[in-house]
């Protein structure tokens, strides 16, 4: 039986049935997302299926009109933590990197700052050449670790679905 009021169960009942909705303040919702990919707030995000360096995890990304996911808040990254943990590989590509200056954690897509980090203790270790960060699972628990950009790992796609998109390809 649900504990929540009568809307929020009925919402959730729909949403249940018919993925494409979400639920918002007790109303459903219809969700711009692409199939396949989940939804989170104003987000939608997808898991790449090909292991890749970094940039040519930027270029399957952008493929969706999406970019490498772009972590702002801690309710954010503990919600991609639990996504991750349903997937069998434990290392994913985000957008973050520090290749212009050393030391200087940017968002790729934009070169903004980083607001937020969720940085495993000891990291970064701006060792050379560790110039791209990842979501690191195993004994990590999905904090972030940079690496070499070289490395290959699945990327981790962010698409804002409050924005229109079309595939492009």
């Amino acid at each position: 039986m649900c504990k929540q009021s009568r809307i929020i169960c009925l919402c959730l009942i729909i949403s249940s049935v018919v993925p494409e909705l979400l639920c918002k303040n007790g109303r459903a919702i219809t969700s711009n997302c692409p199939n396949g990919w989940t939804v989170y707030e104003q987000s939608c995000y997808v898991l790449g299926h090909t292991k890749s360096d970094f940039n040519n995890a930027v270029i399957f990304c952008q493929h969706y009109n999406a970019k490498l996911v772009e972590i702002e808040t801690d309710l954010e990254n503990n919600f991609l933590r639990s996504y991750l943990k349903d997937f069998k590989d434990p290392i994913h590509w985000i957008g973050a990197t520090d290749s212009i200056i050393e030391g200087e954690w940017r968002w790729y897509s934009d070169d903004a700052h980083l607001n937020y980090a969720d940085w495993y203790p000891g990291e970064p270790n701006n060792a050379k050449y560790y110039n791209c960060a990842l979501m690191y699972g195993g004994g990590y628990n999905f904090h972030w670790v940079d690496a070499p950009c070289s490395g290959r790992y699945y990327p981790l796609c962010e698409l804002d679905y409050s924005k229109p998109s079309e595939v492009i390809g």
